[in-house]
């Protein structure tokens, strides 16, 4: 453990990034503490999505993290980063979600649901689920006005569709 502390440094310092994933990979697969494992699998993704811009690598070592930390804020922040960045929509609702079940902070949940149901409103073209995740936010905050001019904004945008739709029906 010793050689692989100084060889990760030495490549940490000396900015040898490939190398420096390499070891902490050959590290994660050689663990018995999970944690420890996800804390290093992080660290990889980090490397090689900051590093080395390799969103496939980072993504595998990120699932692997969640996998063993499900309740890890920092791995689901970053795990949702890749899948935004990336244009998969539902996988970064799910992570989303699950950042809803681990966040103890009122207003940062309440960021996370308004962020959910502007997620299914718009790139997920889900009306149904943005009412709810939106009602969630107000259920924390009933007079949080993001979310009431969100909620506004999408119950507007359903009566003009319910509406032309009307009027297309008469004619």
């Amino acid at each position: 453990l010793v050689g692989s502390e100084m060889c990760i440094r030495d490549s940490h310092q000396s900015g040898r990034w490939r190398d420096l994933s390499r070891v902490l990979t050959l590290e994660a697969d050689e663990s018995t503490d999970g944690q420890h494992e996800a804390q290093l699998r992080y660290r990889i993704a980090r490397i090689q999505r900051q590093r080395l811009g390799n969103d496939a690598e980072a993504l595998a070592a990120l699932e692997r993290a969640a996998e063993l930390a499900p309740g890890d804020i920092g791995v689901l922040t970053e795990l949702g980063a890749i899948h935004e960045r990336s244009g998969r929509w539902d996988a970064l609702s799910d992570v989303l979600q699950r950042l809803t079940q681990v966040e103890k902070s009122p207003r940062a949940l309440i960021s996370l649901l308004n962020r959910l149901g502007t997620l299914h409103q718009g790139r997920l073209d889900d009306s149904t689920g943005a009412v709810h995740w939106f009602n969630a936010a107000l259920a924390i905050d009933p007079l949080h006005p993001p979310t009431i001019r969100s909620l506004e904004a999408l119950y507007e945008n359903c009566l003009l569709y319910t509406s032309d739709a009307a009027d297309d029906s008469l004619r």
